[in-house]
Order: structure tokens, then C-alpha cells, then sequence
């Protein structure tokens, strides 16, 4: 019998803490970080558009060559 009550009282604490979570304190946003992440993404966009490019080049000018040594 006193474990059957010791589980309702586990399940009830857990639900309290669930309940207080609501209330948290949270962070703020800060412009300066979004500004920074925002620009970390722009200099991994550039590679990557920079990488698509080339390759797109190579693959245009193997085509090219392929065709002029028919």
C-alpha cells in the first residue's frame, strides 16, 4: 500500500515542477549576437554560393570541350 501512494506523490512533484517551469526567468535576446550570427551565416552562404559556381563552371566547360573535340 505505501508504495502505490509514494508513486501518486512522485507523479504529483512532477507535475508542480512542470507547472513552475512556466514561470522562468527567460534571456532576453540580444541584437548584437543575432547581428553576429546573421553574419557568420552570410560568410558560409558566400563559400557555399562561391563553391556552386565553380562547380557549375567546370561542369560548363567539360561540356564545351567535349562538344568542340567532337
Amino acid at each position: 500500500v505505501g508504495r502505490v501512494n509514494q508513486i501518486k506523490t512522485v507523479e504529483y512533484s512532477s507535475e508542480i515542477n512542470s507547472v513552475g517551469k512556466c514561470f522562468e526567468k527567460i534571456e532576453r535576446l540580444n541584437l548584437n549576437v543575432l547581428l553576429k550570427k546573421r553574419k557568420k551565416e552570410e560568410q558560409v552562404d558566400k563559400k557555399t554560393n562561391l563553391l556552386i559556381i565553380s562547380g557549375a563552371t567546370a561542369v560548363a566547360t567539360g561540356v564545351v570541350l567535349a562538344i568542340l573535340s567532337l
